[in-house]
């Protein structure tokens, strides 16, 4: 018999939320490396599971206060701090083919739906993670009911479009993976100032450059998955700033209108150049 990752994993802990149990646990993939996971698990039986995926440089926790909101409407909110992220294993952000986290998802929500047999599954996914979820989609996980996609990074942005420039990243990438070129604007991150400095304080958040190897990986990624829009057909929701400088609309724009599915739509906030992912932010 398999073993259950959840009744060997240690007891639920009260929320802040009377209706809610939190839970940290540790998972193995299949590539041996230690993914730090979060349940949000409402009281009764949940009604559906979410997996959540976050973006590039951050974690997991910064979701909680989505997590127990989702708790609180009566479904299991799950996800894990992707490789090189947060408190996961792997080298500090470095990522060697967006395919890998893609694995992760996957390998961790068939855990969550073995374990919950008879609710769908969805899929959140911010930025960077709004790609992954993307990607696990097209898997076709067999509980799958619907993809939420927060401002995902499904375009390059007008600055490194240009064939050079790819071009010279990519060899870098190869001769000098660990070096770190650019940084995320953290006032493209969040437009509250005490956010940005609790984000600066944070460990676990990766305020550094971006490291090449990382760079090209997702530029491999992105620069393959507009030819991929077609077969997304699976009910989404797409929600965007119109003004996000770090993973532009237009990618989001092109998704709704290749995509067969018959039941998509796309939110564009007009000069918003990002999209919140806390309550203290939607505030």
């Amino acid at each position: 018999m398999a073993e259950d990752h959840f009744e060997n994993a240690a007891q639920f802990e009260p929320s802040a939320a009377e209706q809610v149990s939190f839970q940290k646990q540790q998972l193995t993939n299949q590539r041996n490396e230690t993914l730090f996971c979060r349940y949000w698990k409402p009281k009764g039986s949940p009604r559906a599971a979410v997996m959540l995926m976050h973006g590039y440089a951050e974690h997991l926790r910064w979701y909680h206060e989505v997590g127990v909101q989702l708790a609180n409407e009566g479904f299991i909110a799950f996800g894990h701090d992707h490789i090189g992220h947060g408190r996961s294993g792997g080298d500090r952000v470095i990522l060697d083919n967006v395919e890998d986290m893609v694995d992760d998802i996957i390998k961790h929500a068939d855990i969550v739906c073995d374990h919950y047999p008879d609710i769908p599954l969805f899929f959140v996914g911010h930025s960077m993670g709004g790609l992954v979820a993307f990607l696990s989609a097209l898997r076709r996980p067999p509980r799958l009911k619907g993809v939420v996609l927060n401002g995902p990074f499904l375009q390059l942005g007008k600055d490194v479009r240009s064939p050079v420039r790819r071009f010279a990243a990519r060899i870098l990438g190869r001769l000098l993976p660990t070096v770190q070129v650019g940084k995320l604007e953290m006032d493209h991150v969040t437009g509250d100032k005490e956010m940005i400095k609790v984000i600066i304080d944070d460990p676990l958040w990766w305020t550094g450059g971006i490291k090449l190897k990382t760079g090209c990986a997702l530029l491999n990624s992105v620069e393959k998955v507009h030819e991929k829009f077609p077969m997304f057909d699976v009910p989404f929701l797409i929600i965007h700033g119109s003004t996000d400088k770090i993973c532009s609309v237009e990618g989001s724009q092109d998704l709704l209108k290749q995509s067969p599915s018959k039941d998509k739509q796309i939110k564009v906030y007009t000069l918003c150049p990002f999209i919140a992912v806390s309550a203290s932010q939607i505030k």
